[in-house]
């Protein structure tokens, strides 16, 4: 279980009008980096004007320990 936010660990979910669309590229990341990479990846969309939404969610790392 994590000590704190710190911890935390995220992916940025894609969508288009509601519904799944991909995963951004930019892996398992804190917080921090979540709100980063969306940020470019807003300025790309304005360039090309696409309109994409972002959602960060958080990850569970710890999946094999609660099997225990």
């Amino acid at each position: 279980m994590p000590n704190s936010k710190n911890d935390v660990r995220y992916i940025v979910v894609v969508t288009t009008d509601g519904m799944f669309d991909s995963l951004l590229p930019c892996g398992i990341v804190d917080f921090e980096t979540a709100e980063l990479e969306i940020k470019k990846a807003k300025e790309e969309d304005k360039q090309r004007d696409w309109q994409y939404e972002y959602k960060i969610v958080s990850v569970d790392l710890n999946l094999d320990e609660k099997k225990k």
